[in-house]
């Protein structure tokens, strides 16, 4: 491998020592990293820059850790209660800072959505955060399937186990949204806050 190469698995290696960007996609440190390479003297400055960048991609919509393991066991002790799961569902929008703001008005905005397009059978969630929380305010068919795509595996992870706790089925994976998308059919696409990210 050349020296370059080394630099890039380096700095990737740096960042994801990080406990802020231990759980970003490889994939797309690598992307920021590259770019940073080439414009930064130096591993050091490359490094620093990387970070920013994922920083205002993501990072900055996570500016805490999201107790994920609690936050299951808590919609699993509410899963067959519709009132109070959605509770839980809005007190835990407000660990991402995109879907707090949503967390007021989570009801109207769904209704607005959903409002014209009536009853759907699959949504795919773009740059999702937490925003497949707000499920219980989306007029999902029985037996509707939800995608989810993001950038940290264990947001996949937590969304993957939180869906049958929803009430829908669905998967959540990693991807980097501002490459090519895996090819989806659907009837909504979600795309909020989206595009200051792909910027």
């Amino acid at each position: 491998m050349d020296r370059d190469g080394h630099d890039l698995d380096g700095l990737v290696a740096a960042v994801r020592s990080s406990a802020k960007y231990r759980a970003v996609a490889p994939e797309l440190i690598r992307i920021a990293g590259s770019r940073a390479l080439r414009t930064r003297r130096g591993l050091p400055e490359a490094i620093k820059a990387t970070k920013q960048a994922l920083h205002q991609a993501a990072g900055a919509y996570l500016p805490q850790r999201v107790p994920y393991a609690a936050l299951l066991q808590s919609l699993g002790a509410v899963a067959t209660d519709p009132p109070a799961l959605g509770r839980v569902c809005l007190d835990a929008m407000r660990y991402h800072a995109s879907t707090r703001e949503r967390s007021n008005c989570v009801e109207p905005l769904y209704d607005l959505v959903f409002g014209e397009i009536g009853t759907v059978t699959s949504v795919v969630d773009v740059a999702c955060g937490l925003n497949p929380l707000a499920i219980p305010w989306m007029r999902m068919a029985p037996g509707a399937w939800y995608t989810a795509w993001d950038i940290y595996e264990d947001l996949a992870g937590f969304l993957n186990a939180a869906f049958p706790l929803l009430g829908v089925e669905g998967s959540a994976s990693v991807c980097d949204v501002t490459g090519p998308l895996p090819p989806h059919d659907c009837d909504v696409a979600l795309l909020l806050k989206c595009l200051p990210c792909l910027d």
